[in-house]
């Protein structure tokens, strides 16, 4: 069995490896920040266990109430600041803001425990920003903002060098004309655009430990719109990133999630809108492109990927239920089956219907749904997050 220096220790840890299948789980819940709990999710998860996620507070934000970004270490679950110091991309401006929006939305954890996402900074409007939380030399959490000029800017995954992939609105729509984004990386705090084929959109998804990055981009060239096509960027000789257009794979459009470092991405393609919308998760790898397969529903997407080319996501079922799933070595599995207990709370059932990562040791980061009750007797949806720890059964 394979193994991995563990960041924080240097000790070898053992890996699951990608030949055994992840039969079983045991579902743990994080826990929330509001006493109800009632809107949790759990966006990533890293080798140390360490998980991310948004919980909704009691705070009203706008129409509803203001989310907030949690990390779980130790078996603990903690609120992280929304307060900290705003950076023009690069520069630090030294002014302290608190993000007031209804963010909080963390994306990505490396392995060195330094978190990314987005929020707004005012409630109500345009102003994502993208946020960085890194340990302090007392051990608690300081949060960088990054607001470049534009619109909005968005933090979507981090490496183990600290370099982030992302996307910046730099022009807002106007009328009939939507808005201008382009995709970057962040190398040490500066800001650098990735190369695009011209269009109104691109945005970059993932990137690994290498540097390679991955993701979509306007495949037309013109400001209308359209379908997107998926993406990966890697640095040439010269240091600079060069664009490989990775193509829609025949359907109306295609997106790149996330790359690990063995080159293998994972992402979707897409058709469709509203209720006539189709989406089916797909791994390419050495040029080829392979079905992750399904439930049996319209829609599925990727969410995560291993070292060893394990699959997380969810996949729409026959009555168009949301399930979360694990694929590994061809087989796609329903992750509700393979906990070694269904989940629930407050005595009611939870579905898993998002695995929204897995780490090296196969333990994934997941989210569900279940039904409750509000103050005015209607019936709600809730959601939890959970880890769901893997053991390989032989």
């Amino acid at each position: 069995m394979a193994t991995i220096k563990d960041v924080a220790t240097g000790v070898q840890k053992a890996l699951i490896s990608a030949d055994i299948p992840l039969y079983r789980y045991q579902a743990i819940d994080l826990g929330a920040i509001a006493p109800t709990g009632n809107a949790t999710q759990a966006n990533a998860i890293n080798d140390q266990g360490q998980i991310v996620g948004r919980s909704q507070t009691t705070e009203v934000s706008g129409t509803g109430f203001r989310n907030q970004g949690f990390i779980w270490e130790n078996g603990v679950f903690k609120p992280l600041t929304s307060t900290g110091v705003k950076n023009g991309g690069g520069l630090l401006t030294g002014e302290s803001v608190t993000q007031r929006g209804g963010g909080g939305f963390t994306a990505a954890i490396n392995d060195l425990g330094s978190i990314a996402g987005t929020s707004d900074e005012i409630a109500g409007r345009a102003t994502d920003r993208g946020l960085l939380w890194q340990k302090g030399a007392d051990g608690e959490y300081e949060l960088q903002i990054t607001d470049l000029p534009g619109v909005e800017t968005y933090f979507f995954d981090i490496n183990n060098q600290n370099q982030i992939a992302g996307r910046h609105i730099y022009q807002p729509s106007s009328g009939t004309t939507p808005a201008r984004t382009r995709p970057f990386s962040v190398d040490q705090g500066f800001i650098n655009p990735l190369p695009d084929l011209g269009g109104d959109t691109g945005t970059a998804n993932g990137i690994n430990n290498k540097g390679v990055i991955v993701g979509q981009i306007d495949s037309d060239g013109l400001n209308d719109k359209t379908v997107n096509t998926a993406a990966l960027w890697e640095k040439g000789a010269d240091g600079k990133y060069q664009l490989t257009d990775l193509g829609n794979f025949g359907a109306e459009g295609a997106i790149a999630r996330d790359i690990n470092d063995a080159g293998q991405v994972i992402g979707w393609t897409a058709g469709g809108t509203g209720a006539t919308a189709t989406s089916s998760p797909f791994l390419w790898q050495d040029g080829q492109k392979i079905n992750l397969g399904s439930f049996g529903g319209a829609t599925g997407q990727t969410a995560g990927i291993n070292q060893f080319g394990q699959v997380v996501g969810y996949s729409q079922d026959s009555v168009r239920q949301d399930r979360a799933f694990v694929w590994n070595n061809g087989t796609i599995k329903d992750l509700n089956s393979l906990v070694t207990t269904n989940p629930s709370f407050n005595g009611s059932k939870v579905t898993l219907t998002r695995a929204s990562g897995i780490n090296n040791f196969g333990d994934i980061s997941a989210y569900g749904t279940y039904t409750y009750t509000d103050a005015k007797g209607a019936t709600q949806t809730g959601t939890r997050a959970y880890l769901l720890k893997a053991f390989a059964t032989t």
